[in-house]
């Protein structure tokens, strides 16, 4: 079995069960490990929690790498940049452009805070900060530019 996948609720239960069968039921860990997928240096730990602080030793932390811990913006800088993209457009913050795509908040970041990121970074931390990629609306310019202009109106007054 393996629980690499389990949520930390499944991980709780299976960890009360693994140690359950062993400390009250009497199997061996070899075998609890095999059974509710754990590593024996896993089940070695939580016997041991277990014997030293009995029920609490079964509150799952959260996984993995804390939030913020490796980034290079502080909370304060990514607060203040959220605002400034949701207040202000490049061309006001005296940039060359007029709409934020991640080339202009690379350059803003840059710029602003001293700090380089890679593009694709840059791209994982706008979504991060709640901001979802779009695409342009695409218009059918032709080279007559009243047809352009009809195309451009039907596309809005669907909206």
């Amino acid at each position: 079995m393996n629980n690499k996948k389990a949520s930390v609720g499944e991980l709780e239960i299976l960890r009360i069960k693994a140690v359950e069968s062993v400390i009250k039921y009497g199997l061996t860990q070899t075998k609890a490990c095999l059974i509710f997928g754990f590593s024996p240096t896993s089940m070695c730990k939580y016997i041991k929690e277990y014997k030293d602080k009995k029920e609490e030793s079964f509150k799952y932390k959260k996984r993995g790498v804390k939030e913020g811990s490796r980034s290079k913006l502080k909370k304060e800088e990514k607060d203040d940049l959220v605002k400034d993209i949701l207040t202000k457009t490049p061309d006001k913050l005296n940039m060359d452009y007029t709409l934020w795509n991640s080339k202009v908040v690379h350059e803003y970041i840059e710029t602003k805070y001293s700090v380089n990121y890679n593009r694709r970074s840059v791209r994982k931390i706008m979504t991060r900060l709640g901001f979802t990629v779009q695409k342009p609306v695409k218009l059918a310019y032709q080279r007559d530019p009243k047809k352009g202009r009809g195309l451009a109106f039907r596309n809005i007054s669907k909206y």
